[in-house]
């Protein structure tokens, strides 16, 4: 009997034990996915195209997304605000420059714009000036360049250093894409990489007609860059030019971080007639 009680008593103390322990790795595997802001899987097709001036590009044919990636946009522009993360004013070229570093503060006044324009008045037929509000906010932004290093040799690693968050700009007489204009850069704050260092890749995002954004292609500088995506396509999966990308992207605003985790890059069958 008195062996009984042992065995029982230590099955029960067992039982408390593991489902103690149980309880508290689920905890924590929650708590760690509520410390992300927004966090979404990328799933990305990707096809090699031709150099395009300075720029290689590997153009995204098609994406999916767990998560919206405007609510990804709006976050990196919350941030931006918040005082948690390091926020720069672009050069006069728009490119990024370290030494123009911006407070919460500093920022609203730099993206402020206003302007004045005459309006007739509909009842007197005299004219009188307007204020009109153009100051870059939101509703605004529809281009995002994530500036990103690689590292990996048989495993692609990307880390990203800055965000560039800004405007698309279109010819107006034929509506075709000319370029974007880079209000504001976003630092990375979980990045150690230093910003003036050989990196100088970046996978774009636009906007659509409808203001959804949606990753449009990545280009590298390969006369900058020591690590070319397009030649580590070459070297692992030489001879192919479809390939499927899935990565893991999430952001921490409080630490200020953007994070790209479980990049997996497969190959696919070349479709040689599309």
């Amino acid at each position: 009997m008195f062996n009984v009680k042992i065995f029982v008593a230590c099955l029960l103390t067992t039982l408390v034990v593991g489902g103690c322990s149980t309880s508290h790795d689920q905890r924590s595997i929650e708590e760690q996915e509520r410390a992300f802001d927004w966090k979404g899987s990328l799933s990305l097709e990707l096809r090699i195209a031709v150099k395009k001036g300075e720029f290689e590009t590997v153009n995204i044919e098609s994406y999916a997304c767990s998560s919206p990636l405007n609510e990804f946009a709006e976050q990196l522009f919350d941030m931006s605000f918040s005082g948690d993360a390091d926020v720069y004013a672009p050069t006069l070229f728009g490119d990024y420059d370290p030494r123009t570093k911006l407070d919460p503060k500093a920022l609203v006044e730099a993206l402020s714009m206003f302007d004045t324009v005459q309006v007739m008045d509909v009842l007197t037929g005299e004219p009188h000036d307007t204020i009109i509000d153009m100051s870059f906010n939101k509703t605004a932004l529809s281009s995002m360049l994530m500036r990103f290093r690689l590292s990996g040799d048989d495993e692609l690693q990307m880390t990203p250093t800055y965000v560039a968050l800004g405007t698309q700009i279109f010819n107006p007489d034929n509506g075709e894409r000319r370029g974007v204009s880079n209000k504001f850069f976003l630092r990375n704050m979980g990045s150690d990489a230093d910003e003036s260092a050989d990196a100088d890749d970046f996978l774009i995002f636009y906007t659509d007609s409808l203001g959804f954004f949606a990753p449009h292609s990545f280009a590298i500088h390969p006369e900058v860059s020591s690590k070319s995506m397009l030649r580590w396509f070459q070297k692992n999966f030489p001879g192919q030019e479809h390939f499927t990308m899935t990565l893991e992207l999430g952001i921490r605003s409080a630490e200020g971080q953007i994070e790209v985790e479980s990049v997996r890059v497969s190959p696919r069958e070349n479709e040689k007639n599309a």
